[in-house]
């Protein structure tokens, strides 16, 4: 069994990436259709620079294993190109080998292809803008495990032009959208920002810098739950309402998601002065939403960005199948909460037919990878 984000245990299991890496041009170029939740992550092909990656992707046809690609010294048949905004990985599979479709490159991976960042480490910084004027925010790092102010965010900012993450235009673009839509009276001239670039997050993205380096595997979440449990120490008494408001974007989602398993394993039983509100999440919000609500954290959606309206997003959450009843749990404004019920038979529809022919060994009868992610944003929308 398989889905859009779970990979699939065999190279029999691999489908087509294109139509035109079937072989008749080329060497035959297969994909992990558990990618695909992770390819509308970080590749849109309705723009240009994710037309480029999905050419050079359709390229591997002819350069899989060239000169351009970098090896694994330890597995010969594993390689890894950067093809523009992704890294992806594959390996060179020869006729005859076993649990696969023989000859032909095999995507196994697909990673965020990151270029330098200016040495901004993950964690906590405090945000301030004195005048309180657009563009003019500024971060430094803030060394209190807790935070004091009334608004907090979770996620980073990926500047495209440069393929880096920048905690400055992290702060911009969330404080910006704090001026224009967050209570500035509570919010008075700053925030707290947890800053979360890729590569904090699983294995979303390849850092080439010495940033990588530094931080240990699995940190990042294990510091933002420590910066939880330790703001909500801060409050000895029950009584009184949340003090602390927390906008979490986009990927910081996924963060959250492990910080509250690190939370729950810790012994702490609650984070009631906290409320989290959640702005295009891309990751299962199912058992996040079941974690806060463990926690006795309020959920919240003033801004109204919760709502399905990317194809990452609704991809996300249609998936879930816990989904359904902690959007009506929470505030969660899907309008109506029949868009994700649709959403969710859609895609079963699509992964029982999917899993019907791989169990049949008909993977490579089945449409394309490109197809099927065509087929996923016209029934879920654009990106």
């Amino acid at each position: 069994m398989t889905s859009f984000n779970t990979p699939v245990k065999t190279f029999s299991s691999y489908i087509f990436f294109d139509r035109q890496t079937r072989g008749e041009d080329g060497r035959k170029v297969y994909i992990d259709p558990g990618l695909a939740t992770r390819f509308v992550e970080l590749i849109n092909p309705t723009t240009l620079p994710g037309k480029q990656s999905l050419q050079k992707m359709i390229d591997l046809k002819n350069s899989a294993a060239g000169i351009t690609s970098q090896s694994n010294q330890g597995k010969s048949t594993q390689h890894r190109v950067d093809c523009g905004s992704v890294i992806v990985t594959y390996s060179v599979l020869q006729s005859g080998s076993p649990d696969s479709h023989g000859e032909g490159v095999y995507i196994t991976n697909i990673q965020e292809s990151l270029n330098a960042g200016k040495g901004h480490l993950p964690g906590l910084y405090l945000a301030k803008n004195r005048s309180l004027n657009r563009g003019q925010w500024h971060a430094e790092k803030f060394n209190d495990q807790k935070i004091s102010t009334y608004i907090g965010a979770i996620g980073s900012v990926l500047e495209p032009k440069h393929r880096a993450y920048s905690v400055e235009a992290t702060a911009n673009k969330f404080g910006n959208m704090f001026l224009e839509n967050a209570n500035t009276k509570n919010m008075g001239n700053s925030f707290s920002l947890y800053y979360t670039p890729s590569f904090v997050i699983d294995d979303l993205g390849t850092w080439r810098t010495p940033e990588q380096k530094i931080i240990k595997e699995g940190n990042g979440a294990s510091e933002l739950a420590q910066v939880l449990i330790e703001t909500e120490k801060h409050y000895w008494s029950d009584m009184g309402e949340h003090q602390h408001h927390w906008y979490v974007f986009d990927n910081g989602a996924k963060l959250l998601s492990d910080a509250l398993k690190k939370i729950r394993n810790s012994g702490q039983k609650s984070l009631k002065h906290q409320k989290f509100e959640f702005i295009n999440p891309k990751t299962d919000l199912g058992l996040l939403l079941e974690n806060l609500d463990r926690l006795q954290a309020e959920v919240i959606n003033k801004m109204g960005q919760t709502e399905g309206t990317s194809l990452v997003t609704r991809l996300h959450q249609g998936m879930n199948k816990k989904l359904d009843n902690q959007v009506r749990a929470h505030p969660m404004q899907w309008s109506p909460s029949s868009t994700l019920t649709a959403d969710t038979n859609t895609i079963k529809q699509l992964t029982d037919k999917l899993n019907a022919s791989l169990n049949n060994g008909m993977a490579h009868q089945l449409p394309p990878f490109t197809g099927l992610i065509k087929k996923l944003s016209t029934v879920l929308g654009d990106w």
